[in-house]
């Protein structure tokens, strides 16, 4: 849609261009056929500012001890960030592409047979709180002073 846009405020402005030629030529009062082109020039000038440039990304800088060491084909320093210990993924061969996303891969199961055994722990600790949480509710004693238990063998008898 930008180029469209900007396709439109081109001819607008080409329209307003031949409106302010028109102007100039028709016979009327001097002040007020300057001040009906100053009115159209601006409106022309303004017309160039709502087309609004893109949206620039503000990247963040990359560290130095995380910047790639290797030359670019410009001669410079690459810059970009590492993804082995030295290099950038621009910068590393076939080989060394394959061999680190088997270690990216590899880290991931590790991660997740980790986070698996967390969460199965933080399962077994809930479970062991409900039921000394139960086991000690069940003990209760109620105003009269008979413990709950007694009371649900009374009822149930």
């Amino acid at each position: 849609m930008r180029g469209v846009k900007a396709y439109t405020n081109s001819i607008v402005r080409i329209a307003l261009q031949d409106l302010v030629e028109e102007l100039e030529g028709l016979n009327i009062n001097k002040g007020h056929k300057e001040e009906l082109v100053n009115s159209v020039q601006n409106y022309r000038i303004n017309l160039g500012a709502t087309i609004q440039p893109k949206k620039k990304w503000n990247r963040q800088p990359v560290p130095p001890e995380k910047q790639c060491q290797r030359l670019n084909k410009k001669g410079e320093k690459c810059g970009h960030n590492k993804a082995t210990k030295d290099s950038c993924w621009i910068h590393l061969t076939d080989a060394e592409k394959a061999e680190h996303k088997k270690t990216l891969v590899a880290n991931k199961e590790a991660k997740a047979v980790a986070r698996k055994e967390r969460e199965a722990s933080e399962a077994a600790k809930k479970a062991e709180a409900k039921s000394t949480k139960a086991g000690s509710s069940a003990k209760k004693s109620t105003p009269n002073g008979t413990s709950s238990s007694a009371k649900q063998t009374k009822g149930t008898k």
